[in-house]
């Protein structure tokens, strides 16, 4: 898809960050987010607090698991 020009774009990334994030599934999230930026893609400021949220988030059930 990429050789045709059709490659993801910060839209594509943005739906599927809040998709993920919507169904609970966090870590998938920030991946999207990681390859997002990886790719050299400046996230909008909202989407940079929804990842701080994100990893707030993960790290409260990580603690919850932990004891």
């Amino acid at each position: 898809m990429e050789r045709n020009g059709l490659g993801q774009d910060q839209r594509f990334y943005s739906i599927m960050i809040h998709r993920l994030y919507g169904k609970g599934r966090i870590q998938g999230a920030l991946c999207f987010f990681n390859a997002m930026a990886l790719k050299g893609m400046v996230p909008e400021p909202r989407r940079k607090i929804l990842v701080y949220d994100m990893n707030i988030k993960l790290k409260e059930s990580r603690q919850k698991r932990g004891n």
